[in-house]
């Protein structure tokens, strides 16, 4: 789920949505978009070069090790989980893995607030030995290439075998793809058994992962922006900011999971400044330099979806707006303290001016325009069943 980064780089950026357009009363809904970007010059994902020996894997010593790479030392301990697939064993013992991690890491915790509240984060990294380093041969997890994007499931068992914890909805998962020509990037959201109350909430509450493509090893800069669009939408349940046209999907939804689950505080369906979900914001001038107000376009229409500012992290920038960071926030504090603690508007906005620029106005990095769309549309229908047996329905279109 991110969008198209235009420099001098990168020639195009292909941007798919898939999603569940109803809710499914007692079935699980997944809500997944895919991210792009082509760098000039390289088509296509990695593949072995033709008359060379496809490299084996020997040691395999440290498949399924697990590394805290930082602990909490505040709050409950909030775990994300890193692993990586392609990567052989001569990937790991050079560095090379524990770089890529550790690069996602620095990008996860570049920007307010979460640069502030690192010390309320459990780190881990489960190392994951693949026998060769090129997507659809011999890897831990199987990637393969779907679309255009690199993609493989994030097994639970290694969020489980890092954190000892089987409560999947209060922690963080990234997936980092080696042997992609490109970077690519995706966020899976997940909620099920609709009847129930255990998913209502206002602080984002649901299951995700990430995957991410990690491209050549010098495009650091567009993997790191990836990273941190993607745990927006996977740690703060945050909807995109972009939109391109002919896209119009239900708009329903985006009220539904706002009440329902706490999701996409950073888009409204109202631009009313008296009662669109940032009001407050519109009328505190100590964020008058942000720029905020209710901008059309959002959740990938163009029409009907207002987001609070011109760019973002979340659209074409570098940085959380403040509605986001607000969402951020909250959601930090509910995990580490527990559901008692309340959100309190003031003491939010004392500490995030402290750390945000007062001149702060998130940024483009290139000229605003639509992003080109594949017109080749997808949709796919799968029914499965839980390990607790329950009946999970994933819908996948564009």
């Amino acid at each position: 789920m991110y969008l198209c980064i235009y420099n001098q780089e990168i020639q195009m950026g292909v941007l798919y949505e898939l999603s569940t357009k109803n809710m499914i009363d007692n079935m699980s809904y997944i809500r997944r978009i895919l991210f792009i970007c082509t760098l000039l010059g390289v088509i296509g994902c990695s593949e072995q070069p033709e008359g060379t020996d496809l490299y084996h894997s020997s040691d395999f010593s440290k498949h399924e090790t697990v590394k805290k790479l930082y602990s909490a030392t505040k709050g409950k301990g909030i775990d994300i989980v890193l692993m990586g697939d392609a990567y052989s064993d001569r990937m790991i013992s050079s560095g090379q893995y524990d770089a890529d991690m550790e690069l996602a890491v620095d990008a996860i915790f570049a920007n307010e607030p979460m640069a502030s509240f690192k010390d309320y984060f459990n780190i881990y990294i489960v190392y994951l030995v693949s026998d060769n380093e090129v997507i659809g041969e011999s890897t831990a997890l199987g990637s393969t290439w779907e679309e255009g994007y690199a993609t493989a499931d994030v097994p639970e068992k290694y969020r489980i075998l890092a954190t000892g914890n089987r409560d999947l909805t209060v922690q963080e998962a990234i997936l980092i793809i080696n042997g992609t020509g490109h970077v690519s990037g995706y966020t899976d959201l997940l909620v099920s058994d609709f009847n129930t109350p255990f998913y209502d909430c206002d602080y984002g509450r649901g299951t995700s992962s990430i995957v991410v493509g990690r491209g050549n090893q010098n495009a650091s800069e567009e993997f790191s922006l990836t990273v941190a669009h993607e745990f927006g939408h996977s740690f703060a349940k945050l909807a995109d900011e972009y939109y391109y046209d002919g896209s119009s999907p239900d708009l329903n939804s985006i009220t539904n999971m706002f009440n329902r689950f706490g999701w996409y505080k950073n888009v409204d369906v109202t631009s009313d400044p008296a009662t669109i979900r940032w009001a407050r914001f519109l009328s505190d001038e100590r964020y008058a330099n942000e720029k905020l107000g209710a901008y059309e376009g959002g959740f990938e229409t163009p029409e009907g979806v207002w987001r609070p500012s011109l760019n973002s992290i979340m659209r074409y920038g570098t940085e959380f707006n403040a509605p986001s960071r607000a969402a951020i926030y909250n959601r930090i504090h509910k995990l580490a303290f527990g559901d008692d603690w309340q959100f309190d508007y003031e003491t939010f906005v004392q500490q995030d001016l402290k750390n945000i620029p007062q001149s702060n106005q998130t940024k483009a990095i290139y000229a605003p325009s639509s992003p080109r769309v594949n017109r080749n549309h997808i949709f796919k229908m799968e029914e499965s069943i839980d390990p607790d047996g329950r009946k999970v329905v994933t819908v996948i279109m564009d």
